[in-house]
């Protein structure tokens, strides 16, 4: 899976996934990254960056028993200039944007944006991969409930920005970068099924 700014607003923003969620949109809903950390990496790995300016995290296959789409449900927070990483319990520091020198500050984190995208998947060499991938669920579902058990708060989602805000900023001029943005990250918001 991929996520990230265009290119204008690249240099001016940065990104983090904080949360994220797989659902069949009925009645199963999956945890599968919360506070910038994978909850299962053998099932859906942490986001990384290489060039600071493109969020990837590789995945697995998988999907729900009854229905072969995949709604992915995510909260990304859009930083003035770079996010800082978080460090995993699993060794691996997740990451927005590579970090600067400098110290960063909550005042840096600008908004909220919530994304959303489907997968349809079609298995192709028959059930034995889909017994695997099953099973990778169920260790999943395992992990979301000890979390429920420890009353861990599911960070509150922003569903996008309105309209009136963006206008507003639009008129103002304050922001009107920041508007596109968030429009071309919602749109280069691009899923990529990897093997």
């Amino acid at each position: 899976m991929e996520i990230s700014l265009d290119n204008t607003s690249a240099p001016v923003y940065g990104l983090f996934v904080n949360y994220m969620y797989a659902t069949n949109t009925d009645n199963q809903q999956e945890t599968i990254i919360l506070n910038g950390c994978s909850l299962d990496a053998s099932l859906f790995n942490n986001f990384q960056t290489t060039d600071g300016d493109v969020l990837v995290a590789k995945f697995r296959a998988f999907k729900f028993p009854d229905t072969t789409y995949v709604l992915f449900i995510g909260t990304v927070t859009v930083c003035l200039d770079k996010c800082p990483g978080v460090q995993c319990s699993n060794g691996v520091r997740g990451f927005g944007r590579r970090r600067r020198a400098i110290a960063s500050s909550a005042d840096d984190n600008l908004y909220e944006v919530s994304l959303t995208t489907f997968l349809k998947v079609d298995w192709k060499d028959g059930d034995r991969e889909a017994e695997d991938v099953l099973a990778l669920i169920k260790n999943l579902k395992a992990a979301n409930q000890m979390l429920e058990n420890q009353d861990v708060v599911t960070p509150s989602t922003a569903y996008g920005v309105s309209d009136h805000l963006l206008q507003e900023e639009s008129l103002t001029g304050k922001g009107t970068t920041f508007g596109y943005s968030c429009l071309l990250l919602a749109i280069s918001f691009i899923l990529i099924l990897m093997k």
